[in-house]
């Protein structure tokens, strides 16, 4: 019988051990990681712009969320490096006329309300920015940022 046929088995046990910690860590590592980002499904959430209900055609998109009551977007556009298409959400309630780079958007309080609580907005303006997953699904992309 030799000596050290225990510490092999101590050691394959430990080892196992180590292994499903490291598993379990993992995957409560990219489920914590998966849970920083929101997610916007246009299919379920109504937008207007000035005529029609808005449909996504683009696979990115910058996301403004401010209020046309105490905010001037021009000044706010101007703030905002232009990456993607600019969806400007009024939590006012008016509607302006679009332009190539910026669709202007409103949407009823049953939209506006779960939108804030999701992504934790408590002041306006912010940015941030979303990419399409699926058809009509989007995932937040950046973190959100407020304007100084």
């Amino acid at each position: 019988m030799t000596r050290g046929g225990g510490r092999g088995l101590k050691f394959y046990m430990f080892s196992s051990f180590f292994g499903a910690a490291m598993i379990a860590a993992t995957y409560a590592y990219f489920n914590y990681k998966y849970s920083l980002f929101n997610f916007i499904n246009f299919s379920q959430s109504t937008f207007y712009s000035k005529n029609n209900i808005f449909v996504p055609k683009e696979d990115n998109y910058t996301i403004l969320i401010y209020s046309s009551k105490k905010d001037d977007i021009k000044k706010l556009l101007e703030r905002i490096e232009k990456k993607e298409k600019i969806l400007a959400i009024d939590l006012a309630g008016n509607r302006f006329d679009n332009t190539d780079d910026v669709e202007c958007l409103t949407a009823g309080i049953n939209t506006l309300l779960p939108i804030i609580n999701k992504f934790k907005i408590n002041e306006v303006p912010i940015v941030f920015n979303i990419e399409k997953i699926n058809k009509e699904n989007f995932k937040q992309t950046s973190k959100i940022e407020s304007f100084d």
